[in-house]
């Protein structure tokens, strides 16, 4: 929905920049919230089979935080570019446990989810095991 500079505007006027952040495959929305709010997170969307190189070209061009793959494309040499890049890595719609594990392991930062309470019981388990280890 068309509705970016009224989101911002929005988000600015109670101050609220900083907690916030915009997800979406749209380029050109996303391209609209940096340009309105160069301070607010964009968590760019891209498909399973997308150009890894372009998508990490416009992202550095556009000052998004995070390219978001859907979780079929996610591959460690992607992983490896993006972070390589300064972006951080996300992955959509990962549901199945094992598979977040995984994900997690390899490094993707930020899952997108329709079960959050299994996501966080991995990473409660995921923060005591550093913590038995130090």
């Amino acid at each position: 929905m068309d509705c970016v500079t009224e989101a911002v505007a929005l988000i600015k006027s109670i101050k609220a920049e900083r907690w916030v952040g915009f997800n979406d495959g749209n380029l050109k929305y996303m391209a609209e919230v940096k340009h309105l709010a160069p301070n607010i997170h964009v968590f760019w969307d891209r498909g399973n089979d997308t150009n890894i190189n372009e998508d990490i070209r416009i992202a550095q061009e556009h000052g998004f935080e995070s390219l978001v793959l859907n979780h079929e494309g996610v591959t460690p040499e992607k992983i490896a570019k993006i972070k390589a890049a300064g972006i951080e890595v996300g992955a959509w719609t990962v549901n199945d446990t094992t598979m977040m594990k995984h994900m997690l392991v390899a490094g993707v930062e930020r899952l997108y989810t329709d079960h959050p309470r299994s996501l966080l019981s991995l990473k409660s388990e995921e923060v005591k095991a550093k913590q038995d280890i130090d």
